[in-house]
């Protein structure tokens, strides 16, 4: 397994085992959905980014570890306002789970919007994403006063 073979190559001081940040189902990354590889795709081709100027891996020992991260853990934590942006077919951040999460913080903001993963980061979701937020800032967050 990659992330074993990176953690021990951490601890010996070595140079890091990488995996890809997404792959296709069946195959060895990150995050392997269905939606995952055809998302980032299409990130990269509505971004304007080539696929080779943008690092596509990371260090593999992360998998060690996210299985045991839980935001709802610590939702209960944040005390300001958030706004919380789900999409509802995500397969990566299932909306329930992020749903609960949102649902533990005193003063959140939930939206929910159709579409995968990658889609916020996209047309036709993109514009409306951004307009969510700053709406929120503008209703949240104090301006700045000049002197």
């Amino acid at each position: 397994m990659p992330g074993i073979r990176d953690a021990i190559a951490s601890w010996l001081g070595r140079e890091p085992v990488y995996v890809d940040s997404v792959n296709l189902p069946g195959r060895t990354g990150m995050m392997t959905s269905p939606d995952a590889y055809p998302g980032m795709h299409a990130l990269f081709r509505e971004s304007g980014l080539k696929e080779d100027t943008y690092p596509r891996t990371v260090a593999a020992r992360i998998a060690l570890k996210i299985g045991f991260y839980s935001p709802r853990r610590w939702a209960g934590n944040i005390t300001c306002p958030a706004l919380v942006q789900i999409v509802a077919q995500d397969a990566i951040t299932p909306k329930r789970v992020a749903e609960r999460a949102a649902g533990k913080m005193r003063h959140s903001t939930v939206r929910v919007y159709e579409g995968g993963h990658f889609d916020p980061y996209v047309e036709p979701l993109f514009d409306t994403v951004i307009a969510d937020q700053i709406e929120f800032l503008h209703r949240h967050v104090p301006p700045l006063k000049r002197a």
